[in-house]
Protein backbone atom coordinates (compact mmCIF):
# COMPACT_ATOMS: atom_id res chain seq x y z
CA UNK A 1 0.00 0.00 0.00
CA UNK A 2 1.46 3.69 -0.77
CA UNK A 3 0.43 6.66 -1.68
CA UNK A 4 1.22 10.01 -3.23
CA UNK A 5 -0.23 13.82 -2.47
CA UNK A 6 -0.29 16.49 -5.23
CA UNK A 7 -1.05 20.08 -4.03
CA UNK A 8 -2.01 22.54 -6.68
CA UNK A 9 -2.49 26.55 -5.89
CA UNK A 10 -4.93 27.42 -8.66
CA UNK A 11 -5.84 31.29 -9.02
CA UNK A 12 -8.81 33.16 -10.11
CA UNK A 13 -7.61 33.43 -13.75
CA UNK A 14 -7.76 29.36 -13.73
CA UNK A 15 -3.74 29.31 -13.86
CA UNK A 16 -2.75 26.43 -11.58
CA UNK A 17 0.41 25.94 -10.17
CA UNK A 18 1.98 21.87 -9.02
CA UNK A 19 3.15 23.01 -4.60
CA UNK A 20 4.06 19.76 -4.22
CA UNK A 21 3.79 16.23 -5.87
CA UNK A 22 5.48 13.71 -3.30
CA UNK A 23 4.85 10.26 -1.76
CA UNK A 24 3.32 10.52 1.71
CA UNK A 25 3.47 7.94 4.81
CA UNK A 26 0.27 5.31 5.03
CA UNK A 27 0.49 5.09 9.21
CA UNK A 28 -0.67 2.66 11.84
CA UNK A 29 -4.17 3.73 11.64
CA UNK A 30 -4.61 2.16 8.14
CA UNK A 31 -3.59 -1.02 9.66
CA UNK A 32 -5.89 -0.62 12.73
CA UNK A 33 -8.64 -0.03 10.49
CA UNK A 34 -8.07 -3.17 8.02
CA UNK A 35 -7.59 -5.19 11.02
CA UNK A 36 -11.12 -4.28 12.39
CA UNK A 37 -12.66 -4.67 9.14
CA UNK A 38 -10.86 -7.86 8.56
CA UNK A 39 -11.64 -9.46 12.05
CA UNK A 40 -14.96 -8.27 11.68
CA UNK A 41 -14.32 -7.05 15.29
CA UNK A 42 -15.17 -3.45 14.71
CA UNK A 43 -17.99 -1.46 13.05
CA UNK A 44 -20.47 -2.99 11.36
CA UNK A 45 -21.17 -0.09 9.08
CA UNK A 46 -18.75 -0.27 5.75
CA UNK A 47 -18.84 3.64 5.60
CA UNK A 48 -16.98 4.02 8.68
CA UNK A 49 -13.97 2.48 7.20
CA UNK A 50 -13.61 4.46 4.15
CA UNK A 51 -11.47 7.18 4.52
CA UNK A 52 -13.95 10.25 3.94
CA UNK A 53 -12.63 13.09 6.59
CA UNK A 54 -9.26 15.07 6.28
CA UNK A 55 -7.57 17.57 8.70
CA UNK A 56 -4.91 20.60 7.76
CA UNK A 57 -2.51 21.92 9.71
CA UNK A 58 0.35 23.87 10.46
CA UNK A 59 2.92 21.99 12.70
CA UNK A 60 6.45 21.88 12.11
CA UNK A 61 7.27 19.44 14.58
CA UNK A 62 4.79 16.04 12.73
CA UNK A 63 7.57 12.93 11.27
CA UNK A 64 6.60 11.25 8.18
CA UNK A 65 6.77 7.87 9.83
CA UNK A 66 4.45 5.05 10.58
CA UNK A 67 3.61 5.46 14.18
CA UNK A 68 2.14 8.80 13.65
CA UNK A 69 -1.49 9.11 14.80
CA UNK A 70 -2.34 12.64 15.13
CA UNK A 71 -1.18 15.99 12.95
CA UNK A 72 1.61 18.31 15.26
CA UNK A 73 -1.03 21.45 15.10
CA UNK A 74 -4.30 20.53 13.05
CA UNK A 75 -6.74 23.41 12.40
CA UNK A 76 -8.51 24.10 15.56
CA UNK A 77 -12.07 25.24 14.20
CA UNK A 78 -14.45 24.61 11.85
CA UNK A 79 -14.71 27.83 10.79
CA UNK A 80 -11.03 28.26 9.77
CA UNK A 81 -12.33 25.46 6.46
CA UNK A 82 -15.74 26.86 5.85
CA UNK A 83 -15.74 30.59 5.80
CA UNK A 84 -16.94 32.54 2.93
CA UNK A 85 -18.65 30.46 0.28
CA UNK A 86 -16.12 27.73 0.01
CA UNK A 87 -19.03 25.00 -0.16
CA UNK A 88 -16.35 22.92 2.59
CA UNK A 89 -18.75 20.73 4.54
CA UNK A 90 -16.62 20.77 8.24
CA UNK A 91 -17.64 19.49 11.59
CA UNK A 92 -16.39 18.53 15.26
CA UNK A 93 -15.58 15.34 16.10
CA UNK A 94 -13.32 12.99 18.55
CA UNK A 95 -9.94 11.34 17.00
CA UNK A 96 -8.81 7.97 18.51
CA UNK A 97 -5.12 8.69 18.44
CA UNK A 98 -2.97 5.74 20.31
CA UNK A 99 -3.38 2.90 23.04
CA UNK A 100 -7.23 3.77 23.68
CA UNK A 101 -6.63 7.31 23.65
CA UNK A 102 -9.00 10.10 22.38
CA UNK A 103 -9.26 13.59 21.73
CA UNK A 104 -12.86 15.76 21.54
CA UNK A 105 -13.55 18.55 19.22
CA UNK A 106 -11.36 17.67 16.55
CA UNK A 107 -11.92 19.90 13.17
CA UNK A 108 -12.75 17.78 10.67
CA UNK A 109 -13.16 18.40 6.13
CA UNK A 110 -16.20 15.92 5.36
CA UNK A 111 -14.72 14.69 1.88
CA UNK A 112 -17.60 14.30 -0.28
CA UNK A 113 -18.66 11.69 -2.33
CA UNK A 114 -18.48 13.28 -5.79
CA UNK A 115 -14.48 14.08 -4.63
CA UNK A 116 -13.53 10.33 -3.97
CA UNK A 117 -12.46 9.01 -7.57
CA UNK A 118 -11.78 5.28 -8.13
CA UNK A 119 -8.69 5.89 -10.52
CA UNK A 120 -8.29 2.63 -11.66
CA UNK A 121 -8.93 -1.08 -9.80
CA UNK A 122 -5.93 -0.40 -7.09
CA UNK A 123 -6.40 3.37 -6.84
CA UNK A 124 -8.48 5.68 -5.08
CA UNK A 125 -8.02 9.62 -5.29
CA UNK A 126 -9.39 11.93 -2.92
CA UNK A 127 -9.63 15.37 -3.43
CA UNK A 128 -10.43 18.24 -1.14
CA UNK A 129 -10.45 21.72 -2.10
CA UNK A 130 -9.83 24.86 -0.04
CA UNK A 131 -11.06 27.68 -2.11
CA UNK A 132 -9.81 31.61 -2.13
CA UNK A 133 -11.32 32.90 1.72
CA UNK A 134 -10.39 29.57 3.75
CA UNK A 135 -7.42 29.36 5.74
CA UNK A 136 -6.69 32.76 4.72
CA UNK A 137 -3.58 34.23 6.36
CA UNK A 138 -2.20 31.14 7.56
CA UNK A 139 0.41 28.82 6.83
CA UNK A 140 -0.08 25.27 6.18
CA UNK A 141 2.23 22.17 6.44
CA UNK A 142 0.67 18.83 6.95
CA UNK A 143 -2.52 16.92 5.96
CA UNK A 144 -4.18 13.73 7.12
CA UNK A 145 -6.53 11.32 5.76
CA UNK A 146 -8.86 9.41 8.14
CA UNK A 147 -11.08 6.81 8.30
CA UNK A 148 -14.42 7.58 10.32
CA UNK A 149 -15.12 5.54 12.93
CA UNK A 150 -14.02 1.58 12.32
CA UNK A 151 -13.55 1.16 15.62
CA UNK A 152 -17.72 0.98 15.41
CA UNK A 153 -18.08 3.34 18.72
CA UNK A 154 -21.58 5.17 19.86
CA UNK A 155 -19.66 8.46 19.58
CA UNK A 156 -17.30 8.35 16.39
CA UNK A 157 -13.58 7.89 16.89
CA UNK A 158 -12.01 8.67 13.46
CA UNK A 159 -8.18 7.01 13.02
CA UNK A 160 -5.74 8.73 10.88
CA UNK A 161 -4.14 6.43 8.13
CA UNK A 162 -2.07 8.68 6.04
CA UNK A 163 0.13 11.60 6.34
CA UNK A 164 2.10 14.20 4.81
CA UNK A 165 4.41 16.93 5.52
CA UNK A 166 4.38 19.42 2.37
CA UNK A 167 5.78 22.67 1.92
CA UNK A 168 9.39 22.27 3.24
CA UNK A 169 10.62 24.49 5.53
CA UNK A 170 8.85 27.50 4.69
CA UNK A 171 5.35 26.09 4.18
CA UNK A 172 2.53 26.70 2.24
CA UNK A 173 1.34 30.65 3.12
CA UNK A 174 -2.83 30.84 2.63
CA UNK A 175 -3.91 33.80 0.86
CA UNK A 176 -7.11 35.01 -0.74
CA UNK A 177 -5.25 35.05 -4.01
CA UNK A 178 -5.65 31.25 -4.86
CA UNK A 179 -7.70 28.12 -4.42
CA UNK A 180 -5.61 24.56 -2.87
CA UNK A 181 -6.20 21.79 -4.69
CA UNK A 182 -4.90 18.51 -2.62
CA UNK A 183 -5.22 15.34 -5.14
CA UNK A 184 -4.23 12.52 -2.99
CA UNK A 185 -4.26 8.89 -4.45
CA UNK A 186 -3.98 5.71 -2.24
CA UNK A 187 -3.07 2.67 -3.99
CA UNK A 188 -3.73 -1.01 -2.53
Amino acid sequence: MKGRLEILKKYKNGDEVVVEDDHNVIVSGMGLALNLLFSGSGSDTITDYQISRAQIGSGTDGTEVSSTFALDKPTPLVEMYTSGDSGVNAEYGTQYTTNGATVADQAFINIPHNKITRVNKNSVRYQIVIDETPMYNHNLREIGLFSKNPQGTPDPRSVMVAYKRFGGTQGLWKTPDFSIIFNWTITF
